[in-house]
């Protein structure tokens, strides 16, 4: 993951407003994925803006609940990673090694 920038506020749009850092305003962003330093996914960033030396970003937000989440670190989600962790995080019981024990259910023809 490469650090975004820092969301300053929530615009009446609707739209998440990111303040980027140096290390990400030499890079094209458009189009990828935002997430928090836990690997949640905030959204995907619409358009950068602004002066060339301190540039912004306006984030489509992927779920309505983004309370507190203003004055947070965001990142760039590297696709292969992101979802990689997001597998991980949601398949807890699966690893590597041991498959997930599923059970079939059968229908009962009567």
């Amino acid at each position: 993951m490469n650090e975004l920038g820092e969301i300053l506020h929530l615009a009446k749009s609707g739209q998440v407003i990111v303040k980027l850092s140096s290390q990400a305003s030499d890079k094209k962003a458009t189009g990828l994925t935002v997430v928090d330093i836990n690997g949640r996914q905030i959204g995907k960033i619409l358009e950068i803006f602004g002066p060339v030396g301190s540039p912004y970003a306006s984030v489509q937000p992927s779920r309505q609940k983004l309370t507190g989440i203003v004055g947070t670190k965001v990142f760039v989600a590297d696709e292969g990673n992101f979802r990689k962790t997001r597998l991980n995080r949601s398949f807890p019981h699966r690893t590597k090694d041991k498959p997930a024990n599923r059970r079939r259910h059968r229908r009962i023809k009567r």
